[in-house]
């Protein structure tokens, strides 16, 4: 019997853009046999442990080809779980939400919602009634946990016809509604139905007023709500149980393939709204504005198809440290007219190129991309490749003890948020060791390293102080005078191994015990101790000063006969002074005083007239000065001078 095919559109399912549209091409195949999909909510039991039944299905003689174990995370657990699937355990760890960007944020208290996959190919069991069990989780640890899991099965088997299985997951942002969706397909082969399946999760009964209504090519599918049949919990959605081979879909559970969708009967044959020549349009809408938690975490897409199956490539999953180069593998690709190279990398970011077959990875955070990959008949099949970047491990505290300077006694301590088995620790290139303690280091910088198990490496400077117990302390007796002045050191200094001196800067050796100053002027003195190192030091100074001696004459005979030889009463002094006098005769009658202010050389005090007598004079001097060093010396030789002269004419 001849084959007729009918063509939709003879393009690839396209990747969309992570952060711009609205779901993303995460696996899409071409291959003979058939695929299934099921899954299961823990309902309001996410705090406690939960098992379950479900139903896959898998065609007798077939092989598995793939199988994706699929998941939510509900804001950002801090844990890890293990979910039991058929006796074979399934580690979901919170290190593989790192760089996972298909994440929409829902309701009003911005709760982040995960969509993730994990293929499980290697590890299971090729039963098709499955037992789950789900262990209690500490929701309140963090406000969140794991949930709405399902699995995907595709199977090989030559007898069975073409089939094109696509695996969309969502990467829209749910606070809007209605939330509109398209994506370009594979041609489809006439006459084969076309099986749509949604997963979802809470979502209420219709009759609550909280289901979602499902429009393809704007044509209502119906209202979807409440719970499947596996599950006992009214309010955690729907998934569309199906199984899809030889152009025909199958319902599983509870899951009918007409082309309707209705309260929890979440699959279609949507074949009878597809119109040659257009891309396939869905959405989804609240039943009622004001209530409006429903998640929408993937589509499945499967239908009969004339393309060829394709023997393709890719590289696997890879953990490298960040910024480190990758290199990228792709095979199997056929330059057409929608690409030179028969490639396309989404995203684009970090790669070297997105339309080729070895782009090189350069990136410090970790990256989900999918690589479309064209046959010669045009079609196409999407493979995803997750890139993994190490990250550094939170850091909880970084605390440090100061060295006594000089030695090596300061210490390090780095903590982490929480403990993670294979992570080691270096100090300054030294060797790992199994914490973050280290002691017996200098004062100063030093590079604190922590050391990933995949063998990454992350740098850390942290400054270690330094303390110091020296005091450079002497005496200096006098700290004044006259010169030629002499100075005796003592030197008091305590928790020393070494000093020296120093006068105006100039070093005089680890000894000195007095100093003579020669010269006018300030002298400093200082002392430096310290312990072990001349950089761990302490200084002492004393500002020594030193001035001529002062020199006073005094006369005590004048001649006031005008041959220019005493015929006045004049002191001499070489430095400024103030003087204060007065002169008396022998009966005690005032006859002359007065002062002078800050002079120096001959001062005259007294110049007698004609009129006095001869004989004896007594007169009486006080001296001070605003210069401190010169009126401590009038203070050494005495402030006050008094005594007689003699006046011969």
């Amino acid at each position: 019997m001849q084959v007729f095919y009918r063509f939709f559109l003879l393009m690839m399912l396209m990747l969309i853009s992570f952060n711009s549209k609205s779901q993303v091409t995460y696996y899409q195949d071409i291959f003979n046999g058939g695929a299934s999909f099921a899954g299961f909510s823990t309902g309001t039991a996410y705090t406690g442990s939960y098992n379950g039944n479900f139903e896959t299905y898998f065609h007798p003689g077939s092989l598995i080809r793939k199988v994706f174990f699929l998941y939510n995370t509900y804001n950002e657990p801090n844990y890890d779980i293990t979910i039991n699937l058929d006796g074979v355990d399934i580690i979901l760890e919170r290190n593989e939400l790192i760089g996972n960007t298909l994440k929409s944020t829902q309701f009003s208290s911005n709760q982040n919602f995960r969509i993730l996959t994990k293929d499980i190919t290697q590890i299971y069991n090729n039963i098709q009634n499955h037992q789950i069990n789900i262990p209690s989780q500490p929701f309140s640890s963090c406000n969140c946990f794991y949930g709405n899991f399902a699995i995907v099965v595709l199977y090989d088997n030559p007898l069975l016809s073409t089939i094109n299985f696509s695996l969309l997951l969502n990467n829209l942002n749910l606070n809007s509604s209605p939330s509109n969706y398209y994506t370009d397909i594979n041609p489809i082969s006439t006459l084969s139905q076309v099986g749509f399946s949604l997963n979802t999760d809470i979502i209420n009964n219709p009759i609550s007023n909280d289901g979602s209504r499902v429009y393809v090519n704007n044509n209502l599918l119906g209202l979807i709500g409440g719970s499947d049949g596996v599950d006992q919990n009214s309010i955690f959605g729907v998934r569309g149980h199906f199984y899809y081979q030889n152009s025909q879909l199958f319902g599983l559970d509870d899951d009918t393939p007409d082309s309707f969708m209705n309260n929890n009967d979440a699959i279609a044959d949507i074949s009878p709204y597809i119109n040659v020549g257009q891309q396939l349009f869905w959405s989804l809408e609240w039943q009622a504005p004001s209530v409006h938690q429903n998640i929408y975490s993937s589509f499945q897409l499967a239908y009969s198809t004339p393309c060829q199956p394709q023997n393709v490539t890719v590289s696997n999953d890879t953990l490298i440290c960040p910024n480190v180069p990758l290199q990228l593998n792709v095979s199997g690709g056929t330059p057409n007219s929608h690409s030179m190279s028969g490639y396309e990398w989404l995203p684009q970011e970090n790669l070297s190129c997105y339309d080729c077959a070895d782009p090189i990875f350069t990136g410090d955070s970790s990256q989900l991309y999918t690589v479309r990959i064209w046959g010669s008949d045009s079609c196409s099949v999407v493979r995803p490749v997750m890139v993994r970047v190490g990250q550094k491990p939170p850091t909880q505290s970084i605390t440090n003890a100061p060295s006594l300077c000089g030695a090596n006694s300061g210490s390090v301590n780095l903590t982490l948020q929480e403990p993670s088995a294979g992570i080691q620790f270096s100090i300054d290139n030294g060797p790992l060791q199994n914490n973050g303690y280290f002691n017996n280091l200098t004062s100063g910088n030093h590079t604190l390293s922590i050391h990933t198990l995949e063998g990454c490496s992350f740098d850390t400077l942290v400054t270690v102080g330094s303390y110091s117990t020296v005091n450079a302390a002497f005496t200096a007796s006098p700290t004044a005078g006259a010169i030629p002045l002499q100075v005796n050191l003592s030197n008091q200094s305590s928790n020393y191994t070494n000093l020296e001196w120093f006068v105006d800067g100039n070093p005089q050796g680890n000894t000195l015990n007095n100093y003579t100053v020669n010269q006018s002027g300030t002298v400093e003195i200082e002392l430096v101790a310290w312990q072990n190192d001349p950089t761990c030091s302490d200084t002492a100074m004393v500002s020594i000063l030193a001035f001529d001696s002062l020199i006073i004459s005094i006369p005590n005979v004048i001649t006031p006969n005008n041959d220019g030889l005493n015929d006045v009463f004049s002191i001499t002094s070489n430095l400024p002074i103030n003087v204060s006098y007065s002169f008396t005769n022998r009966w005690g009658t005032v006859v002359a005083s007065g002062s002078i202010s800050n002079q120096q050389g001959t001062l005259v005090l007294w110049n007698p007239s004609a009129t006095y007598s001869e004989g004896n004079y007594f007169y009486q001097l006080q001296f001070s000065s605003a210069d401190v060093a010169i009126d401590q010396q009038i203070e050494q030789i005495g402030r006050e001078k008094q005594g007689f002269l003699t006046l011969v004419k």
